[in-house]
Formats: C-alpha cells, structure tokens, sequence
C-alpha cells in the first residue's frame, strides 16, 4: 500500500472537521476525492501533508507512519499538495 489513512480526527481549534476518515491508496492508482463545499477534502489532503495536526489515527506512505510528521519532512519522502487557486497565473 502507497498511502494508507486510517482512522483519522482533525480539528481547526475546538471544531471537529474529519471524522474516523480512511482510505488506502495501491501503488499505480489514480485516486479522485469527491465531495460538495466543506466536507473536509482540502482538510485531508492537509492533515496527509502535515499542513493541519492529525488528533488521533494514523497515515503510513510506503509503511512509514507520517502522521503529524513536519510538511518539509513529508515533502522530502515524495508527497506533494499543489492547492487550486482561482484567478490568472
């Protein structure tokens, strides 16, 4: 398994955000995270990066456990988040 989220709370102060999220990604697949305004998408692909605090839970990349490792430690394994932002370039 390439990525492996399992069980995951974030919160943003009190705010519960992602609740017991998991997924599992294999090598060689393309994955797409769906979903309507604010129900967590950008707070995963965060909280995989290191970019907003995993509470409790656990994400393994290569069976190397990431959770709440620092985003420049993350990046330096190979993950990256490129964000969208509207607007010409």
């Amino acid at each position: 398994m390439l990525l492996k989220v399992n069980k995951i709370n974030t919160f943003y102060d009190t705010s519960h955000i992602l609740f017991d999220v998991s997924f599992e990604i294999g090598e060689g697949e393309v994955v797409c995270l769906l979903g309507r305004n604010g129900v967590g998408k950008t707070t995963t692909i965060r909280s995989v990066m290191g970019l907003t605090p995993v509470r409790n839970g656990t994400i393994l990349f290569n069976d190397v456990e990431i959770t709440n490792k620092k985003p420049f430690e993350i990046a330096r394994m190979g993950i990256g988040y490129v964000p969208e932002h509207g607007g010409n370039i």
